[in-house]
């Protein structure tokens, strides 16, 4: 007769309970990926920069450059030393061509989230009656101190009566301009 075993035998668990705890063992990991995957998304669309340029008046309707823009920190956070830019690209339309003009009396220390400021394009001239072509832009640093860019680009027209002139959207970008850029 052979030897008795006296190990101590490992206690059996259901098939059932063993093949549940199988299923659950490979949803977990994917579930906690999906979790985090979706966390990470949400998180960068909070905080993300979220910065918007848009005409709202201007000083003299029959003038081009006496438009008023307003840059508005959509953030959920506040942006610093804001300096608000007023470009040419090559094919501006105007003798001003492939340059920046920064606005040095609208520069901030510090854009609240929500608040707004004015970027000025304002440069003495007549009136002038062809199309012209601007790139309103701003240079400003996130809560982490890195340096970042926000620019948008505008077309204005004379207005038919041509007693106004009419700036239209024409794209948005968040990296600074080039003169190349158009």
């Amino acid at each position: 007769m052979p030897p008795k075993d006296i190990r101590p035998q490992k206690a059996s668990i259901p098939s059932r309970l063993r093949l549940g705890l199988l299923k659950a063992w490979r949803v977990i990991p994917k579930a906690i990926t999906a979790v985090a995957t979706l966390a990470g998304l949400l998180g960068w669309d909070y905080l993300r920069p979220k910065i918007e340029i848009e005409p709202y008046a201007s000083t003299d309707p029959t003038h081009p450059f006496s438009q008023q823009f307003f840059v508005h920190n959509d953030s959920a956070y506040s942006i610093y030393n804001v300096e608000p830019r007023c470009g040419f690209p090559s094919d501006s339309g105007f003798l001003a061509k492939s340059v920046s003009v920064e606005v040095q009396d609208e520069r901030m220390e510090k854009l609240e989230s929500g608040a707004k400021t004015t970027l000025t394009c304002s440069f003495g001239t007549d009136p002038i009656k062809t199309p012209l072509k601007i790139h309103p832009w701003v240079v400003y640093k996130d809560p982490f101190g890195i340096n970042r860019c926000y620019w948008t680009s505008f077309i204005g027209k004379p207005g038919e009566d041509g007693n106004a002139y009419v700036w239209t959207f024409h794209g948005a970008h968040s990296s600074c301009p080039t003169p190349s850029d158009d």
